[in-house]
């Protein structure tokens, strides 16, 4: 499972660069305007993103077909992904911590921002995985995006107070290891059913 965890972050040095740039624009930004909570949005989104396209290269490169000859089983290839999933939301969550404290959010206020970010970005995750696993990546996107949009319209629409928000920057990493287990599972299930 290293030899598949490399080659996904071997693929996503490419687009490293580019990364740092749209971070480094958002950054310039939070400077003018003394407020990370943006910035750190974006690195998570970004985190999220890079394990997406991660399946899209795999997917235009028939990557499965080739790697599933050699003593690679299909759970190791799902489980790699979640793998990649968590430690690209634990990197973009302490960077983002970090933005947050730099910038003059109270420790309180950071932690709770980076709670709610790394429990949506988790939750996201945790509903799009099997779906890229069971249709692909190109057959998924309008569901990728569905599994976006809505969530932010309902926030928006329902416009919560704080003591709901503080309570769901809670809740949420608390159920993360329950979201990423049961989609872990269903995954596996979808990916050995899958044929290339």
């Amino acid at each position: 499972m290293s030899g598949l965890l490399l080659k996904d972050l071997l693929n996503l040095k490419h687009q490293g660069r580019i990364y740092l740039l749209i971070i480094a624009v958002y950054a310039v930004l939070a400077f003018f305007q003394q407020d990370a909570s943006f910035l750190a949005w974006i690195m998570v989104f970004l985190s999220m993103m890079s394990v997406v396209n991660t399946m899209a290269y795999d997917e235009n490169a028939r990557w499965d077909r080739y790697a599933l000859t050699m003593p690679v089983t299909r759970r190791d290839m799902v489980l790699s992904k979640y793998l990649l999933s968590l430690i690209c939301l634990g990197v973009s969550g302490a960077a983002a911590l970090a933005a947050s404290l730099a910038f003059g959010a109270s420790p309180d206020d950071a932690w709770r921002q980076g709670a709610m970010l790394l429990g949506g970005g988790v939750g996201y995750l945790s509903l799009i995985l099997p779906l890229m696993f069971r249709l692909g990546v190109q057959k998924a996107r309008v569901a990728m995006t569905l599994a976006f949009v809505i969530p932010l319209l309902l926030v928006v629409r329902l416009n919560p107070d704080a003591a709901a928000l503080s309570a769901a920057a809670w809740m949420l990493p608390a159920a993360a290891p329950v979201l990423l287990a049961a989609s872990a599972s269903l995954s596996c299930r979808f990916y050995a059913r899958r044929s290339f």
